[in-house]
């Protein structure tokens, strides 16, 4: 009505369940992963422009809506994309890998991999309750295979978080 106003809201995911692997060509899981790319040119996108090492699809940051994986390196940028995932009550040790391509510029535009309590993200700071996997992910040129043994004390529902930052100072594409 003219008399009412908009009502912004977000709603829960439905955890992915183990074993997940995500190759990035079902549609309707693509669905369920989450981004915030608010207001700015460099986002993430799922699809075509680049390839992972097992299908035609892949996560990627791109400037261009999503037609090619390159990115503006002079627009200062903090951009998520995350996912839950529900860990059971298996209590066993669990592997994350995933394959990676990216130079970026070190110590400036970089991927980092975090997975804790579920929360919404923003800016370039790791969210309340998670830890960091890994260091910072750039100065890669080609695909390269990355693997994370987590211990016995994973259960219940996690969120893998994805934070593409890249500061406006320049950079190497992709």
């Amino acid at each position: 009505s003219d008399w009412s106003f908009p009502v912004t809201f977000i709603t829960t995911q439905h955890p992915a369940t183990l074993p997940y692997s995500q190759g990035w060509e079902d549609v309707t899981e693509n669905k369920q992963w989450m981004f915030d790319n608010s207001g700015v040119t460099n986002k993430w996108y799922i699809g075509g422009a680049v390839a992972d090492a097992t299908g035609d699809s892949a996560l990627y940051i791109s400037n261009d809506g999503g037609n090619t994986h390159s990115y503006n390196t002079y627009y200062t940028t903090n951009v998520w994309a995350y996912r839950d995932i529900d860990f059971g009550n298996n209590y066993g040790e669990y592997v994350i890998s995933f394959d990676y391509k990216g130079r970026g510029e070190n110590y400036y535009d970089y991927m980092r991999v975090f997975l804790g309590s579920p929360s919404v993200p923003s800016g370039n700071s790791m969210p309340s309750g998670t830890m960091q996997l890994g260091s910072d992910f750039n100065m890669v040129d080609s695909m390269t295979h990355y693997t994370f043994l987590l211990n016995s004390s994973y259960s219940g529902v996690h969120r893998l978080y994805l934070l593409w930052r890249n500061d406006g100072g320049g950079g190497v594409i992709p």
